[in-house]
């Protein structure tokens, strides 16, 4: 985030633009415009670095003074000759268009220091670079000082937005100089709101603690960033503040959540409005109103840590004395909205991701810390439970074997609640890597389930058929799925029963079960599966509009219901269904917002799905790095699939060798492992890796149509017509197959059988499809590619960077031109001939028209 800051600022100032750097406090401004001198300075321009912060009513002028000037007489006795000797001096070091003025924290500027900054721009001719709070113009800037001079010069603004996963992937991994794991940076990114400064605080903090450290050769948190003190947040993000600014954030961070009509009872509105311009403030939305609270979590949590007992009384009082003894704040339910509505901009879609994740975490903690009180008081089946159910997405703080050794087994526990405690302690000891002594475990349940402990066996058979190559035939299905004596039992019975229908190839089956379930037990780890799964019959059925909009809906509901869990499922859902449909950069959007929710462990089943789906769209972006990170952190977590969620490991593997260009090792991987899974009746996991081949030999297409005979799966017939078409060898096949997809495929499946179409022309001696041809082939796909994205096919830079390669310049050379690094330029044009469907720079330039 903070290099593509960089280089929009770089660009505006070569077309002769001011540029404004917007920001929250902590989020990099003062660095951003550190790292902009620096390259400035580079390029041969000169550049003149103020700090507004060293300037005081008493002393407006400190922030201009220098070596050479004598300043700092205070505003009533600045005389118009030393203003004029201090303007002069500084023009004389401007020399004219590319001289630049930096001016951090602009909008503290005093007024006087405000007239000089003008006089020195009109007098050198020089360009103005300032930073300033994100909300500073916005709201309530007009009667500020610098406001006029913002009016006046009319600069473009440049967000420097929170980091989004892959920046905090590298911010981490150069703070602690070493890799971190994808759970150290969910967890940091959820604590901090991704600003770099809170997280720069919580990494050292936990660093010192013990509750980072190195396992297996990466950063990794052993323990839990909950522990680590959060006072350096409360020190970086308050040292600036007003004693009324800080006592309204100790008021709401105590308090929670308050919504503005309570809020403006308890904290003078200016206050709150200040606090809302440097972004201390978060707000969820929803249509029965909105909610504030005190963004950064980390900050929240850290202002909670510091109350001493007096402080909270006198909260207390303040409550009770403006809204009674009873007061309970209205938790009104938040929106979504930005994760469901695609063309929101990135930096307003990464800031809100990232106060979501916050908030969501921050109310769940609340519950974990509840319901481990009420356990450690009560340790029954019950209480265990109940505690386990607020865990599905967070690392917990203590050894969960504690948990199931100490948990005492009544008389009066129901034999649901033991069942549902046994299905947790079996999830348990998978994850754990007790997988040699689960076996015994499960001979000794009947002492404690009676004849129910078969039905923990049957979930465990289920869990294992793909790592046992168990065989997968219609008496199995019935067995493994055979309903039980309770809704509980029954909720589960449903999960399995689809599942195994789907792998069988029998999607129609699968969603027609799910459509007439009763008896669910809802909210159930088994309840929300079952939802998800429907997504991916939905997918296999080609019914691509239904299913995304069902993942929507549900992710909404679980949003509402506060369950994180939930909304893991359905973002992934999300993702696969935006992904399917060509669309990979909102696709990597709504994952990562899901991985934000969770740092893995026992009960976070998404979790590694979520991450190899990762690393799969980062490997396409051509983000290896990221990509490896990602899935080594899937492998490694890929110890649970319930039930039965084929890794996606080896797809993941299949990915990067791809992106590496080792096509044949990637065909040749993804075809083993789906020639295998085919043989034992796992026909969705063979569709799955086959869908990924590159080429499709003759020999393939046999095996292939013998397997399509067997699954009713629409989307899969479409996408392996197409694919076996292109290994033909024959164009007018190739030319049906794609007619007859319809919208069942990818676009860039679509581009990329175009593209067979033109080999096999070249190849007979004739000219390559024209536009009109080509246009009658895919423009459906385009068409729908263009209209799914909001009409964001490439990015403004983006498409400047393909003008520059059809013009026929070579990266250094459009790097040159746009002042950027050719780094970038390679990271924009391996994104830009993803997103237009060409293998390489030839096609662009030949084939790609600009004003299409």
């Amino acid at each position: 985030m903070p290099e593509s800051t960089i280089d929009a600022a770089l660009t505006l100032l070569a077309q002769g633009r001011d540029v404004l750097l917007v920001g929250d406090d902590g989020s990099g401004k003062t660095w951003c415009l550190g790292q902009l001198a620096g390259a400035l300075r580079t390029r041969g321009n000169d550049a003149v670095l103020v700090s507004a912060r060293s300037g005081s009513a008493a002393d407006p002028l400190a922030p201009f003074a220098t070596t050479t000037v004598p300043v700092g007489a205070p505003a009533g006795a600045a005389d118009g000759a030393a203003v004029e000797r201090l303007v002069a001096a500084f023009a004389d070091e401007l020399s004219g268009p590319r001289s630049r003025v930096l001016v951090d924290d602009l909008d503290v500027l005093e007024a006087p220091a405000v007239a000089v900054l003008r006089a020195v721009l009109d007098r050198s001719g020089a360009r103005l670079v300032a930073t300033a709070g994100r909300c500073s113009v916005a709201i309530g800037g007009a009667q500020r000082p610098f406001a006029w001079l913002l009016a006046e010069r009319a600069p473009a603004d440049v967000a420097v937005p929170p980091l989004s996963f892959e920046a905090m992937s590298r911010f981490v991994a150069a703070r602690l100089r070493g890799r971190p794991d994808a759970e150290l940076v969910v967890s940091l990114s959820a604590h901090s709101g991704s600003n770099p400064r809170v997280a720069a605080a919580l990494v050292d903090v936990a660093v010192a603690t013990g509750a980072v450290g190195q396992r297996d050769g990466l950063w990794s948190e052993v323990g839990s960033l909950e522990e680590a003190s959060a006072a350096s947040v409360v020190h970086a993000l308050t040292g600036r503040l007003s004693p009324e600014e800080q006592s309204a954030l100790e008021l709401l961070a105590w308090a929670g959540p308050l919504p503005p009509r309570e809020l403006d009872r308890l904290v003078d509105p200016a206050v709150l409005l200040s606090l809302n311009q440097r972004g201390r403030l978060s707000w969820s939305y929803a249509e029965v109103g909105h909610d504030a609270r005190v963004s950064p979590p980390a900050l929240s949590r850290g202002l909670r840590e510091q109350l001493t007992p007096e402080r909270r009384y006198r909260l207390v009082e303040t409550v009770e004395r403006t809204f009674g003894a009873d007061f309970v704040p209205d938790r009104a339910a938040s929106s979504i909205d930005p994760f469901v509505v695609s063309g929101l901009d990135s930096d307003d879609y990464w800031r809100w991701s990232a106060e979501f994740a916050g908030q969501v975490k921050e109310r769940v903690a609340v519950r974990e810390a509840a319901a481990r009180a009420l356990w450690l008081e009560l340790p029954t089946v019950e209480n265990a439970c109940a505690y386990f159910r607020t865990l599905t997405v967070q690392r917990p703080g203590e050894t969960l074997g504690r948990i199931f050794a100490d948990t005492v087994l009544g008389d009066r526990d129901s034999v649901t609640a033991r069942l549902q405690f046994s299905l947790y302690e079996l999830q348990w000891r998978i994850w754990s890597g007790e997988g040699d002594g689960i076996p015994a475990w499960l001979d000794g349940l009947g002492a404690r389930l009676g004849a129910k402990a078969s039905f923990v066996r049957k979930v465990y058979e289920t869990i294992h058929l793909h790592t046992d190559k168990v065989p997968l035939t219609p008496e199995l299905i019935a067995r493994l799925s055979e309903p039980g004596t309770s809704d509980y039992e029954n909720t589960w019975a449903t999960l399995l029963g689809v599942a195994l229908l789907l792998e069988s190839g029998n999607p129609e089956d699968a969603l027609e079960r799910i459509d007439t379930r009763s008896g669910l037990v809802e909210g159930t780890i088994a309840s929300i599966h079952v939802d998800f799964l429907r997504t991916e019959a939905l997918l296999a059925l080609g019914r691509l509009e239904d299913a995304e909009e069902w993942s929507r809906r549900c992710a909404e509901h679980a949003y509402d219901q506060l369950s994180p869990l939930g909304f893991q499922f359905h973002a992934l859902g999300v993702a696969q269904t935006l992904v399917q449909r060509g669309r990979l950069e909102a696709g990597w959007r709504a994952l990562s917002t899901g991985l934000r929710l969770g740092s893995g462990g026992p009960f976070a089943i998404p979790q590694p799905p979520l991450l190899l789906l990762g690393a799969i769209i980062q490997a396409q972006f051509g983000d290896l790095e990221l990509a490896r990170a990602l899935m080594a952190e899937g492998e490694r977590a890929s110890t649970l699939h319930l039930p039965p969620h084929p890794s996606r490991v080896e797809l993941a593997h299949a990915a990067i060798r791809r992106a590496e260009g080792d096509l044949a090792g990637s065909d040749t991987l993804l075809w083993e492992v789906g020639a295998a899974e085919a043989a034992l009746g796992h026909l969705a996991t063979a569709c799955m890796f086959w869908a990924d081949l590159t080429e499709v030999t003759a020999e393939q297409a046999v095996e292939i149509a013998a397997v399509m005979d067997r699954i009713d799966s629409p989307l899969h017939h479409a996408v392996f017509d197409v694919k076996v078409a292109m290994g033909s060898g024959d164009e007018q096949r190739i030319a049906t197959a794609l007619d007859r997809s319809g919208e069942l495929i990818s676009p860039q499946l679509a581009a990329a059988a175009v593209e067979a179409i033109d080999r096999l022309r070249a190849a007979s001696g004739r000219e390559p499809l024209d536009d009109g041809a080509r246009t009658a082939l895919i423009g459906d796909h385009r068409h729908r590619f263009d209209q799914d994205r909001g009409g964001e096919l490439l990015s403004d830079r983006e498409r400047e960077v393909a003008i520059l390669a059809k013009a026929g310049l070579s990266n250094r050379d459009i790097a040159h031109r746009l002042f950027v690094s050719v780094r970038t330029v390679e990271n924009h044009m391996h994104r830009l001939l993803k997103k237009l469907g060409y293998a390489n720079r030839r096609q662009l330039r030949d084939e790609w028209n600009p004003d299409l």
